[in-house]
């Protein structure tokens, strides 16, 4: 790894620590030089240790040491003693100036929220952060990625292309055909040289004055009486006469030095008298000795100089025709070194100037072809390879027909393309020097392959797919002006460059090559997946965080209500029993130091303080029975109760605390023609609710105001039963098959007073637990703010409700309303079920 990225990570490290220092320097040290001079100390340690760390990365890099790291360990040097400056200066002012004093106390402030969501989604801003960085690099790596396979492809292509236009191999015997394809050759005038052209009528080549003067006198005399006897139909004389003229030798063509001795060597005389030979066999009718006659002329045509016949038709080519029709079918006729080797035959005919004869020998061997290759080489070569040489030297002389057609007599391009059934490329062989070098007597050939543009398509593909085994990348070659799709081109295709597409131009052939992705959205798809899951997660993450920041913000604004209203509450409570304690220690301290000696002013004080216990009792039963409803540990004895009963006897108890504030506590009368109103309730706890609002209206009403407790229930109804906690409309059956229906009034409760009354805004509020209308610190009266809250939980778990009515100025009215049954009365002397 470079040591330009350990810079970057050590400076990193050095703006952290330096804010973070800083920081907490401004916040606490920055008046006290001890601190300063501590914290110096410190900063020191960690600038020798980064500069011995770069020191070290800096001399073990193997490029040049100067002048890079050398200007950077020299700025780390500067910073170093300046560090120690300072430090050594903090260390002075710290020993002059009066030791630190121990800090104040802080003073707790309320908790700053925004601090919080900082640490939240601080780190999940730097987590989106690089995690949108990775997609994008995700996605760039992905196009490179793809750039590069373009370009692999590309200049595989090129490359491949280079190869396969190089079909001819020079060497210094001459050339060889790679990859069996075809080609020509043509001279200066582009005419073609190889294979041989077509060449048909034949042009005659009698005998002249000059070849029979080339002739030895016995020779030229021998030659004139073979002649004449041929021209007699002496078929026999005439066979003896041209042996004795070859000297009596059957195969001269395999010695053809003794020719030059002769003094026929270079006369036409020999192929002629050959094949006058053998006519004059065939014509004496030994069929096998006219065979190997004519097999002496095709094998010493081969080894000898080829002169064609006085008719201008090669000689060789006659000689076969004749072998083939003496043969007919019988191969086994047939020369013997046809059949050990007739792809020679087929060559030396295909070689040699072509003309309908030629085309006829070619059919006569392929009618025999199964055979002759049977008994040449069984299993080891086919029809079609024999007769491959003729098929390729066809086509050559077809492709050379169609480009002088197509360029004419003007100079031939390097490349170009010849149109036709099938387009083919010609492109030009450049042999080597020293192989021109060696050939300068011969014919000045230039030589073209023939490349068919399916062959070539082909070749280029299977170098694509060597490289794009999955078909992701669309390939187009120009090759002399034309365009050659290697790959198909996808359905839908637009054919524009994209930007992993990849173009490579050959430096010393017209070719170009171009690679571009053949469905960018498919290649793409996997990445594009990935930048889709992570921007969800991601996303959902943000989401998240916010949302747990929110709930944050919710739970701590409701932390700090709580702890406000707690810290109400306590106060409240110490006031409420600090209060009744003062007073029952002063009354008690009264009566025990003897102060108080009249029995009716004892009495009066021995009332004050059973007066102040029961409040005590009551603010206490209060705090117990608000600390059981926070802790799901409230429980409730339900059994039957005489509510009219437990009503009078309530008011009685409330009734000295009603005199003692100047209010008036009144019952009023109770609507029933009965006066015992049985209920299955919980009598303590709604004894409790009832002293609740008793209390709070007796401490909001002004003196002299009466305080009415009202208790009402349906005048039609004898006798209640016990009640059922879910309300219901049906009709059911109770034990003893008496009938008990769901009575539609239930029992109402209510405590009236005349105090200020309660805004209509505030009645939802006042059930919540340790809220109290007006300031905490300006309030009237005493109370907790927790007695409504116990009432409220009291009757709804005897599944009623409370309702307040009330209006600023007019007083308040709350409600407790109970849910009842009724039953048929019993009759005299039934026992309650």
């Amino acid at each position: 790894m470079a040591p330009g990225f350990y810079y970057t990570i050590a400076l990193l490290l050095v703006v952290i620590v330096a804010s973070l220092v800083g920081w907490q320097f401004r916040r606490r040290y920055a008046t006290n030089w001890y601190r300063r001079a501590k914290l110096g100390k410190y900063l020191t340690i960690y600038f020798v240790i980064v500069l011995v760390a770069l020191g070290i990365l800096s001399f073990t890099n193997p490029k040049p040491f100067w002048p890079k790291e050398a200007i950077s360990l020299g700025c780390w040097l500067i910073l170093l003693g300046c560090q120690i400056y300072s430090w050594r200066y903090a260390r002075l002012k710290a020993a002059i100036e009066p030791p630190p004093q121990p800090p104040a106390p802080r003073v707790s402030r309320r908790p700053r929220f925004w601090g919080q969501v900082a640490w939240i989604l601080g780190p999940l801003l730097i987590l989106a952060g690089l995690a949108s960085w990775t997609l994008v690099a995700d996605r760039l790596s992905v196009q490179a990625e793809a750039r590069t396979r373009a370009g692999e492809i590309a200049a595989s292509v090129l490359a491949g292309a280079e190869d396969f236009f190089q079909v001819l191999q020079f060497t210094k015997d001459g050339f060889s055909v790679t990859q069996g394809r075809n080609h020509f050759s043509v001279n200066e005038q582009f005419e073609l040289v190889a294979p041989r052209p077509r060449l048909w009528p034949p042009q005659p080549a009698p005998l002249t004055e000059t070849d029979f003067a080339r002739l030895q006198p016995g020779k030229l005399a021998q030659w004139r009486e073979a002649e004449a006897a041929f021209d007699r139909e002496a078929w026999e004389e005439a066979a003896d006469l041209y042996l004795n003229f070859l000297e009596g030798r059957r195969q001269l063509g395999r010695e053809p030095m003794a020719d030059f001795h002769a003094g026929i060597a270079s006369s036409r005389f020999r192929p002629l008298a050959l094949f006058r030979r053998a006519l004059a066999l065939e014509r004496q009718g030994e069929t096998a000795a006219a065979i190997d006659a004519y097999n002496d002329l095709f094998g010493g045509f081969i080894f000898g100089p080829r002169q064609p016949a006085e008719s201008g038709v090669p000689l060789e080519v006659l000689a076969a025709l004749k072998i083939l029709a003496l043969a007919g079918t019988n191969v086994a006729a047939l020369p013997e070194d046809w059949r050990k080797n007739p792809t020679f035959l087929v060559s030396t005919l295909t070689q040699n100037e072509v003309s309908p004869l030629t085309d006829a020998a070619i059919q006569q061997l392929q009618t025999l072809a199964p055979a002759l290759v049977n008994a040449a080489t069984p299993g080891n070569q086919s029809v079609a390879e024999l007769f491959d040489i003729w098929e390729r030297f066809t086509q050559a002389r077809q492709c050379y027909t169609e480009a002088r057609v197509q360029q004419g007599t003007n100079t031939w391009p390097e490349q170009f393309w010849v149109k036709s059934a099938a387009p083919w490329l010609a492109v030009r062989q450049h042999p080597p020097t020293t192989w021109l070098a060696d050939r300068r007597d011969g014919p000045n050939e230039i030589f073209y392959a023939v490349l068919p543009e399916s062959w070539l398509q082909q070749k280029l593909l299977g170098r694509v797919r060597n490289l794009d085994r999955w078909n992701d990348f669309a390939v187009m070659v120009e090759i002399a002006g034309r365009q050659l799709a290697v790959t198909p081109e996808p359905v839908g295709s637009s054919g524009k460059m994209e930007a992993s597409a990849q173009q490579l131009r050959a430096h010393n052939q017209p070719s170009m090559v171009t690679v571009r992705l053949a469905n960018p959205s498919d290649y793409f798809r996997a990445a594009a997946r990935r930048q889709w899951v992570f921007g969800m997660l991601v996303g959902t993450m943000l989401i998240a965080g916010a949302l747990a920041a929110w709930m944050a913000r919710r739970a701590l604004l409701k932390q700090l209500r709580l702890n406000e209203m707690k810290s109400n509450f306590v106060s409240s409570v110490s006031h409420e029993l600090r209060a009744p304690i003062a007073s029952v220690r002063l009354l008690a301290e009264s009566l025990e130091r003897g102060k108080i000696s009249e029995p009716q002013k004892q009495n009066e004080y021995f009332r004050f303080i059973g007066q102040e216990c029961r409040r005590l009792s009551a603010l206490i039963e209060n705090v117990l029975n608000f600390s059981r409803i926070e802790q799901g540990r409230k429980q409730y004895e339900f059994e039957p109760t005489d509510l009219v009963a437990l009503v009078e006897q309530t008011v009685k108890l409330m009734q000295p605390y009603a005199e003692e504030r100047g209010v008036k506590l009144e019952l009023s009368k109770v609507q029933s023609p009965r006066s015992n109103v049985e209920l299955s309730v919980d009598g303590r706890a709604l004894q409790q609710a009832l002293v609740n609002l008793i209390d709070n209206a007796i401490k909001h009403s002004p003196k002299d105001a009466p305080v009415t407790v009202e208790l009402k229930t349906d005048g039609e109804t004898p006798n209640v039963q016990r009640m059922e906690h879910t309300p219901s409309t049906k009709t059911e059956r109770a034990s003893g098959d008496n009938p008990v229906t769901r009575h539609p009034a239930p029992i109402t409760l209510s405590v009236s007073d005349h105090g200020p009354g309660i805004p209509a805004s505030e009645h939802e509020k006042i059930f919540a637990r340790f809220y109290r209308l007006g300031s905490e610190l300006r309030r009237e009266t005493p109370g907790v703010g927790i007695g409504l809250s116990i009432v409220k939980h009291i009757v709804e778990a005897h599944g009623g409700r409370v309702r307040v009515a009330s209006e600023g100025g007019q007083g308040s009215r709350f409600t407790m309303e109970l849910p009842i049954k009724t039953a048929e009365p019993r009759r005299r002397g039934e026992k309650a079920e």
